[in-house]
C-alpha cells in the first residue's frame, strides 16, 4: 500500500510540475490573446525620407522627419494605453512586441511643373499632405507574428493636428479594433 501511495504522490507532482512549465510556455497565437505589449522603437525605422540620403542601405533623415517620427511613437503609445492595451517596460514582460517601418515623403502631390533642379523644386509650395506609409505588426517572444497592420479598419476621427499624431493614433485604433473584433 505504501509504495502505491508513494507512486500516486510521484505521478501528482510530476503532472504539477508539467503543468506548471506549460502554462509558463504559453504564447499568444493571436492578437487577441495579448495583454501586453511593448513598442520596439528600434525597430521603427525608415524605409524612405524624402528630406534624407541613403547612404550604404542605410536612410539618413532629416531633423524634422527624426522629430516627426518620435511624435509619431509618443502618440502610438498614448493611444495604445487609451485603448486598453498594458504597455511593458521591456521585451521580456510583453505578451506582444509591436514593430515596424516608417516613410514620410514630403514632396508628393507637389505640382508636375519641371524644375531646372531638384532644390528648386523641393522648395515648391505642396499640393496637400505629405504621404505617409507605416507598416507595423505585432510578434511574440518567439518572433512569429501574430498581427499585421490591415487597412480593414474603419476610419477614426481626429481633431486637425500634427500627422505624427494622427498616425500613431490610426496604428493604436487599428489594433483596438482587431483586438476587440477577437482576431
Amino acid at each position: 500500500m505504501r509504495k502505491f501511495a508513494g507512486l500516486l504522490m510521484v505521478l501528482a507532482a510530476i503532472c504539477v510540475l508539467s503543468d506548471f512549465s506549460v502554462a509558463q510556455n504559453r504564447r499568444p497565437s493571436r492578437l487577441a490573446d495579448v495583454q501586453s505589449v511593448y513598442v520596439d522603437e528600434r525597430s521603427f525605422n525608415f524605409t524612405f525620407s524624402s528630406c534624407g540620403k541613403t547612404v550604404n542601405g542605410i536612410v539618413l533623415v532629416c531633423a524634422k522627419h527624426a522629430g516627426e517620427r518620435k511624435e509619431f511613437l509618443i502618440a502610438l503609445k498614448r493611444w495604445l494605453v487609451k485603448s486598453g492595451f498594458k504597455l511593458a517596460p521591456d521585451k521580456d514582460a510583453a505578451d506582444g512586441i509591436v514593430q515596424g517601418t516608417l516613410s514620410i515623403d514630403d514632396t508628393y502631390r507637389r505640382d508636375n511643373i519641371p524644375y531646372p533642379d531638384e532644390q528648386q523644386r523641393r522648395k515648391a509650395p505642396l499640393k496637400g499632405e505629405p504621404e505617409w506609409n507605416v507598416s507595423a505588426w505585432v510578434i511574440d517572444q518567439d518572433g512569429r507574428r501574430i498581427w499585421t497592420l490591415g487597412y480593414d479598419y474603419p476610419g477614426i476621427s481626429f481633431k486637425p493636428s500634427e500627422r505624427p499624431k494622427i498616425e500613431g493614433k490610426r496604428l493604436a485604433k487599428s489594433l483596438e479594433y482587431d483586438f476587440k473584433k477577437k482576431r
